[in-house]
């Protein structure tokens, strides 16, 4: 049977489509109208840059596809940029020039997987893509916002196959979906032909019905391992009193920094007295202290005026657990952005660094090289950075009710990072506590977006995530994905809960990393091979170049060209 010839994109599609795709997906992923996102759309976001890509006329085109979708899409998802610090401008513009230029890179990969017979053609673009999501969320410039898993958070069945794959394995499903979703637009659909004496027999001949078929299976084979990860009992091994202060203070914008500390105090006297006896914990977040505790004994003897901060935590009968700035070394100055445990009393100390700063505003390769500090601090308006960590640092508390809490602190977006999770719980981790500044984004947006892709840190290491933010989400997640209790939003609040601890044997992630992208990776590799032997069979041949990415209604007997 032969093929019909498909349509050649115009250039109201090749404008349009990406542009549809950048909007669906800002829509699924959390925003201000929908903060949870939405599901639907994200099964259906990438379809329409998918049909454009797979009608285009050469791989330079689906570059620039690529990147008109990779800026729009950034920009109306990452908007809340613009409100980092004062050279937000360069925040968000470095970060949409970025994923224009990745998208660009992107958008021939993906149309070297659009060239493989149809049958195959969801799989290896759900693989591209699912790689690609993984290639952008690691390493120094690591950036895991905005995956297409994000959209599914809240369908738990769904997202516990993160305890084998991690995140990427749900980027694979979502990907695969919006792909089948583009070949039925793209025109794979039997049409007329279920008129037919047996329209089952006869629809099966077609690529696309096969493809659903086999995509479907997968689907339900997540789904159902997932309601068994569900009913499996978890063993909670102790309960952890703590006490979460959200105090809703931009640090960035407000000076005060006595009255941030007044805030901080009235509001843990507060959570102290709103259940019996003291917490094992009290959380204050990131920058929740932007002076350090350790060498401001000074400062902080005498402010705040009316109480002041240093006698007020030697009477503290808790551990604290906060965000400070941990001085390395005074001259030059040199300081960590740091978690900092003491015990009742302000008594032993002891520091966590973060690991992974955010590139370009906490940390500049080569910032010791005059013109390269000299650049950011006149032109970009950066005037320091941090030191990094090195330690994946475990915190230990024995809690009141007995037992003892052993926990790690990721720092705001670091709880973002899969392998950073996976890299606490190898070194003993029971639980997270994160602890955000979050507050400067102004957004709803921001604050949601940064929840979802953290809960699935515990999903993949099947370990309590807790965040102390100020701003939101303060929040607890159970080993399942499930919100055990939130703080409202960009408010004055504090949690205080009875946290569950479970030390539950390590999962198939937390042990094996990141395999996944491994045979993604071959994946995509076949797919460029067999584009590139077609292309060279083609040439030969004489036949159009877009013949093997004609119409899709194709029967099986056809299916193999």
């Amino acid at each position: 049977m032969p093929q019909a010839k498909q349509a050649a994109l115009s250039r109201r599609e090749a404008i349009g489509l990406p542009l549809l795709s950048a909007l669906l997906l800002a829509v699924a992923l959390p925003n201000e109208l929908l903060p949870l996102g939405s599901p639907i759309f994200g099964i259906v976001a990438l379809a329409p840059l998918l049909l454009a890509i797979y009608r285009s006329r050469s791989a330079g085109q689906a570059a620039a596809l690529g990147a008109l979708f990779g800026g729009t899409s950034t920009l109306l998802t990452s908007f809340w940029l613009l409100f980092f610090q004062s050279f937000s401008v360069w925040t968000l513009g470095g970060v949409t020039l970025a994923y224009v230029g990745f998208n660009a890179l992107l958008g021939p990969f993906l149309w070297a997987a659009g060239r493989v017979p149809v049958a195959y053609r969801p799989f290896a673009v759900a693989c591209t893509w699912a790689l690609y999501e993984y290639l952008k969320s690691v390493g120094f410039l690591g950036y895991p916002w905005g995956l297409i898993a994000y959209p599914v958070h809240d369908i738990l069945p769904l997202v516990q196959i993160a305890e084998l794959t991690g995140v990427w394995g749900l980027s694979l499903l979502m990907a695969l979906v919006n792909a089948l979703v583009a070949e039925w637009l793209a025109g794979g659909a039997p049409g007329g032909r279920w008129r037919r004496p047996s329209p089952l027999r006869e629809a099966w001949r077609y690529p696309v019905v096969r493809s659903t078929a086999l995509g479907a299976t997968l689907v339900a084979g997540a789904l159902v391992f997932g309601w068994i990860a569900l009913a499996r009992p978890l063993e909670r091994t102790a309960t952890a009193d703590l006490a979460l202060i959200q105090h809703n203070s931009n640090p960035w914008e407000s000076r005060d920094l006595a009255g941030t500390v007044s805030t901080l105090q009235r509001l843990t006297d507060r959570a102290i007295a709103a259940a019996p006896g003291n917490p094992d914990i009290v959380v204050w977040s990131e920058t929740a202290l932007s002076r350090p505790i350790l060498g401001s004994e000074g400062y902080f003897s005498r402010v705040p005026a009316e109480r002041p901060l240093l006698p007020y935590l030697q009477r503290l009968d808790t551990h604290l657990l906060t965000g400070v700035p941990w001085v390395l070394d005074s001259e030059p100055l040199q300081a960590m952005n740091a978690a900092m445990l003491a015990g009742p009393g302000l008594h032993q100390p002891r520091h966590y660094g973060k690991q992974h700063p955010v590139p370009f505003a906490e940390s500049v390769p080569f910032w010791e090289v005059p013109f390269v500090r000299r650049f950011f601090t006149e032109v970009i308006g950066l005037h320091a950075v941090w030191q990094s960590g090195t330690e994946a640092t475990i915190f230990e508390v024995p809690l009141r009710a007995g037992g003892t809490l052993r926990f790690a602190t990721p720092i705001c977006f670091e709880d973002a990072f899969s392998a950073l999770g996976r890299q606490f719980v190898n070194a003993g981790a029971d639980a997270f506590i994160n602890i955000t500044n979050d507050a400067w984004s102004r957004t709803v947006t921001a604050e949601m977006q940064h929840l979802v892709a953290a809960k699935l840190r515990a999903v993949e290491n099947r370990r309590v995530l807790v965040r102390g933010t100020n701003g939101g989400v303060t929040t607890v997640i159970d080993p399942h994905g499930r919100t055990l209790a939130q703080a409202p939003l960009l408010q004055e609040a504090f949690l205080r809960e009875q946290v569950p601890i479970y030390r539950g044997p390590r999962t198939v992630y937390t042990q094996l990393g990141d395999v996944l992208p491994i045979p993604l990776a071959l994946v995509v590799l076949a797919a460029l091979l067999v584009t590139a032997r077609q292309r060279r069979t083609t040439a030969r041949s004489g036949r159009p170049r877009d013949a093997a990415n004609s119409a899709l209604r194709t029967p099986v007997a056809d299916s193999t060209r």
